[in-house]
C-alpha cells in the first residue's frame, strides 16, 4: 500500500476489518497519510429507503417499518433475505461469531475463550446502562470466575476495536470535562443484542439508546454521557460548535412523575442549546419548558440537527 501510495497515481480504500489489518491498525503501517472513513450498518433513513426498493409499488408505514427496524438491525446483507425472525437471529449471531473469533480471539490471540464471551454477553445485556471494568470483574467473580480488572479491560478494548462494542464516555455538562464513572457501551449494530438475548422488555430501553447514539455518530456528532450534579442525561451531543441534548425512554405518556423523571434532568441545564426527549410514543409532540418531544422514528428522520 505505501508503495502504491508513493507512486502518487493511485486513490486507494482500504477495508479495516480482515484477516490482517483492524483500522485501530493503520496508524501503525500508513501514519499521517490516511483519513479514517466510518462504515455503519444501515441507518433508520438508508433501512427506508431498502424497503422501497424492494416494494416500489406498496406504501411504506414509518411505523410499521421502525418496528421491523428494531427487531431486526441494521446489517444489509441479511435485509433483501426471506428469513424468518429465528433465521435472521441466527445469521445476527453468526455475524457476531465470526466478528469475535476472527478479530478478537484470533488476533489477539485470546486463550480463556468463554471469560471473552462472557464479558462479552455483559456489555451487551446492559447498553445503555453506566458500568465499569470493575463491575464487571465482581459479576464475572460472583459466578465463581476469576476476572482481574485488567483483563476485563483488556477484552473490552479488543470488542471494540473489532466494532462488537462501542465505548462512550462520561462529561460533567457542569464541570465541563470528561469522566471516569458512568460510562457506557453499545453494540456495534442493536440487533446483536436482540440475537444473542431474545426479545425481553428489560432490554428495550437500552437498545432504544442504542439506536440513537448510532445515528448521531453517522451524523458527526461527539457524543458522550451526560452527568449534571445528580442527574444523568443520556446524550450529550457535539458538533462544529453546536450542542445538542437528549433524552431517550420508551413513553412519557404512563405518568406525570415519569415524565418529569425524564424532563427535569434537560430543564436543570442552564444553556440555551437544543433539549429533546425521543419516545416510542406515535402521538408525541409539544415543548415542555423548552424541551420538546419526539416520536423516536421521526427524530431519526429529522434534518433539524
Amino acid at each position: 500500500v505505501n508503495s502504491l501510495l508513493a507512486g502518487g497515481r493511485a486513490d486507494l480504500y482500504i477495508t479495516g476489518s480482515n484477516s490482517r489489518l483492524l483500522s485501530s491498525e493503520l496508524a501503525t503501517y500508513i501514519a499521517g497519510r490516511y483519513i479514517s472513513i466510518e462504515v455503519s450498518t444501515l441507518s433508520f433513513a438508508e433501512h427506508l429507503a431498502f424497503a422501497q426498493a424492494a416494494n416500489p409499488a406498496g406504501g411504506t408505514d414509518i411505523g410499521e417499518e421502525f418496528d421491523r427496524y428494531l427487531r431486526r438491525g441494521g446489517f444489509p446483507g441479511l435485509f433483501a433475505a426471506n428469513l424468518s425472525e429465528d433465521q435472521h437471529a441466527r445469521a445476527v449471531s453468526d455475524i457476531y461469531a465470526s466478528a469475535l473469533i476472527r478479530d478478537t480471539i484470533t488476533r489477539r490471540s485470546i486463550r480463556n475463550v468463554d471469560l471473552l464471551e462472557r464479558v462479552a454477553l455483559f456489555a451487551l445485556e446492559n447498553v445503555g446502562r453506566p458500568f465499569s471494568a470493575r463491575s464487571v470483574s465482581r459479576f464475572i467473580k460472583a459466578e465463581s470466575r476469576n476476572a482481574s480488572v485488567e483483563t476485563v479491560v483488556g477484552y473490552l478494548g479488543a470488542l471494540s476495536d473489532a466494532f462488537v462494542l462501542n465505548r462512550c464516555r462520561s462529561y460533567d455538562i457542569r464541570g465541563k470535562a470528561l469522566m471516569k464513572v458512568h460510562e457506557k457501551y453499545f453494540a456495534g449494530d442493536h440487533g446483536l443484542v436482540w440475537a444473542l438475548h431474545g426479545y425481553q422488555d428489560r432490554l428495550l430501553p437500552g437498545v432504544l439508546e442504542n439506536i440513537v447514539w448510532a445515528e448521531l455518530r453517522r451524523r458527526g456528532y461527539q457524543v458522550r454521557v451526560g452527568k449534571d450534579g445528580t442527574q444523568a442525561v443520556d446524550f450529550v451531543a457535539d458538533k462544529a460548535g453546536e450542542r445538542l441534548y437528549i433524552q431517550v425512554t420508551t413513553t412519557l405518556a404512563g405518568s406525570e412523575a415519569q415524565r418529569q423523571r425524564e424532563v427535569s434532568p434537560l430543564t436543570a441545564i442552564a444553556d440555551a442549546y437544543p433539549k429533546v426527549v425521543v419516545s416510542l410514543d406515535r402521538f408525541a409532540g409539544g415543548n415542555d419548558n423548552g424541551v420538546r418531544h419526539y416520536y423516536l422514528p421521526e427524530f431519526l428522520l429529522a434534518d433539524f440537527y
